[in-house]
């Protein structure tokens, strides 16, 4: 997962938790109705510090997570659809 985003302090913690080694538990998720969703859950860790870049003359960092299997979770994605089709096509 690549992630470019503005220049915060949320993002700059990233660098800490580059230098520390943090496991992150990333989730991305969009609902549009209760029938109709996604959610993608990933265990990932940063290898590389964020690097510096620039987006229509805004300072942002570009962050990549590469996913690993975490023990704990015994996995390192999971995927969930919600639909309302009563059958696959």
């Amino acid at each position: 997962l690549k992630l470019s985003a503005d220049l915060i302090a949320g993002i700059e913690t990233e660098r800490v938790n580059f230098r520390a080694g943090t496991k992150r538990f990333i989730r991305l998720a969009v609902s549009k109705s209760a029938n109709e969703s996604i959610q993608i859950d990933m265990a990932g860790h940063i290898l590389e510090p964020p690097s510096v870049g620039e987006d229509q003359g805004q300072e942002v960092r570009d962050v990549t997570f590469p996913s690993f299997r975490d023990p704990t979770w015994a996995k390192a994605w999971s995927v969930i659809v919600t639909n309302n089709l009563a059958a696959l096509p």
